[in-house]
């Protein structure tokens, strides 16, 4: 079965980013930019740049496109602890 293929729908961020947010690897963040809020785990991956963040564009049940503005370079967000 392809099922467990599918990519995790967790926001991405450098390990020393964590005590910024206020979160630890694991923990649900609520990621908000233009007027959108989703809310996704956290996790910890070396390989994402301190003070970015990435998010799979394909993860099931989070639909990152209402985050994204159409002609931007970029999309900055707001994080807070989802609790």
């Amino acid at each position: 079965s392809s099922a467990n293929l599918a990519p995790v729908a967790a926001l991405r961020l450098h390990p020393h980013d964590f005590d910024r947010v206020g979160v630890a690897s694991g923990e649900r963040v609520r990621v908000s930019a233009n007027n959108r809020t989703l809310v996704v785990e956290a996790v910890a991956d070396a390989t994402v740049a301190q003070g970015t963040a990435a998010l799979a564009v394909n993860a099931p049940n989070v639909n990152v496109n209402d985050l994204i503005e159409a002609g931007a370079p970029i999309t900055e967000i707001r994080l807070e602890a989802a609790r």
